[in-house]
């Protein structure tokens, strides 16, 4: 069973977030989120999908979207 990996989640969240605000300027459009292992797009039981989980999803949303 693999630790509880959420705070890395976070970190990795926040920091991909103040990475493409500082492309962006503009940080009120900002709203990183951690999903930890409740969103993996891969097994963990495997080196590669661990390493395939390790990932910052941008989504893009139009003004109004939530």
């Amino acid at each position: 069973h693999l630790p509880n990996n959420v705070a890395l989640s976070v970190a990795r969240a926040e920091a991909g977030g103040k990475r493409l605000i500082a492309r962006l300027r503009d940080p009120d459009r900002d709203a990183p989120e951690a999903r930890g292992a409740q969103q993996p797009i891969a097994s963990n039981d495997t080196r590669e999908g661990r390493m395939r989980n390790r990932r910052i999803d941008i989504l893009v949303l139009k003004p109004g979207q939530q």
